[in-house]
Parts: structure tokens; C-alpha cells; sequence
């Protein structure tokens, strides 16, 4: 039995229902306050997803050894493995594009700043897709996962970190969006929040 792959989902496993449980408690029963924001389910779950590399780092590379790997591991289908990481990649470029559709009310002064955004985002999600699959290897057999275990995990890990900044992208682009959007049309950030800048999320109090 692959007891290492065992082992390294269970780990992020109990930490997942750890927070899942907290949250709930602290929605669904008097644990928590009404209107206040705790960050520790947050936290554990970002703590369980950094473990992750940790943990296959020690368990695959350190400790790894060069004996048997299929009586540690469960072997892989590579290419299934690349066919399914292109189809994360789209997914996570497909939320870039549904954060740039949702905000569709422009603003009556800033119509103009808000299509820009909305088109440079289109064309910067488009140029992103083309530069991953670009830099894709025709022949599963160059590709890292297939050269050699680690740069398989190296991949792998390099591929979470591009995930990651792919929904930041789609956030961000929202974010801008949202700013030139009839919502904020009215709202004068000098006078009602008091430093010039719009509040966001988390913030004690929002506009309009």
C-alpha cells in the first residue's frame, strides 16, 4: 500500500475538516459573534495547502530513497496527468474571464476606463493561455513529470503558485472593474472614507 500518499492526504484531510467544523460553529452557534471576522479557518486552510509541498518534499525527495517507488507511491497516468493540468489551467483562466463579466453597469463618468480595463483583461487572459500551452511540450515524453520524479513534484509545485496567481489576476481585474462601475459612481472617497480610498473587503464599513 502506498503509505506515503496516505499519509500526506490525511494530514491536509484533518486540517480541511478542522476549519470546516470551526467555520461552521462559528456561523451556527454561539462560539462567535455576530459581525465580527475571524481568520483562523482561513488559516488553517492556508496552512493545509502550504503543508502540502512540504510534506511531499521530505516524503518523495528527502526521504525518498531509490528502491521501489510503486511500494511507496501510487504510479501516475502521465498523460492523463498533462490532459488534466491543461484543463485546470483553463478553468482558472475561465474565472479570470467570469470576474471581468460579472461587473457589467459602467459608470456614467468613467464608461471609458471601465471598457479598458474589461478589454485589456480579455486580451491578457487570451495572451496567458497562449503562453502556457506554448511552453507545453509536444511529446509527453519531455515533458518534467515524465523526465524524472523531481521535476514531476517540481512541476507540480510550480503549477499550484501559477494557479494561485491566476485567480489573483481575475480578482484583481474585478476589483478594478468594480471601481469604475456605476456602484461607486457617487461615492467620494475624500470626504466619506476619510483617506482617499475606496474600503474593501473586511473593512468595518463599505459604500455605498
Amino acid at each position: 500500500m502506498a503509505g506515503r500518499d496516505v499519509l500526506r492526504h490525511s494530514v491536509k484531510a484533518i486540517l480541511y475538516c478542522v476549519a470546516t467544523i470551526y467555520s461552521g460553529l462559528l456561523f451556527y452557534s454561539d462560539l462567535g459573534e455576530k459581525g465580527t471576522v475571524y481568520h483562523t479557518p482561513m488559516a488553517i486552510t492556508l496552512i493545509a495547502w502550504l503543508l502540502d509541498p512540504v510534506l511531499t518534499y521530505f516524503l518523495y525527495i528527502v526521504f525518498g530513497g531509490n528502491g521501489d517507488i510503486k511500494s511507496r507511491s501510487v504510479p501516475m497516468n502521465i498523460d492523463f496527468v498533462i490532459h488534466r493540468y491543461g484543463e485546470w489551467t483553463m478553468l482558472m483562466l475561465g474565472e479570470s474571464v467570469l470576474s471581468l463579466l460579472i461587473v457589467n453597469d459602467s459608470s456614467a463618468s468613467k464608461g471609458r476606463e471601465f471598457y479598458t480595463t474589461f478589454y485589456v483583461g480579455m486580451v491578457s487572459v487570451i495572451l496567458l493561455q497562449y503562453l502556457y500551452f506554448k511552453s507545453q511540450p509536444h511529446s509527453p515524453d519531455r515533458h518534467a513529470m515524465r523526465r524524472s520524479r523531481n521535476a514531476g513534484i517540481c512541476f507540480s509545485f510550480a503549477n499550484q503558485i501559477y494557479s494561485a496567481s491566476l485567480i489573483l489576476v481575475g480578482v484583481s481585474y474585478k476589483l478594478i472593474s468594480t471601481e469604475y462601475s456605476s456602484e461607486y459612481d457617487t461615492v467620494d472617497y475624500e470626504t466619506e472614507g476619510g483617506d482617499g480610498h475606496r474600503l474593501l473587503g473586511g473593512s468595518s464599513s463599505s459604500y455605498p
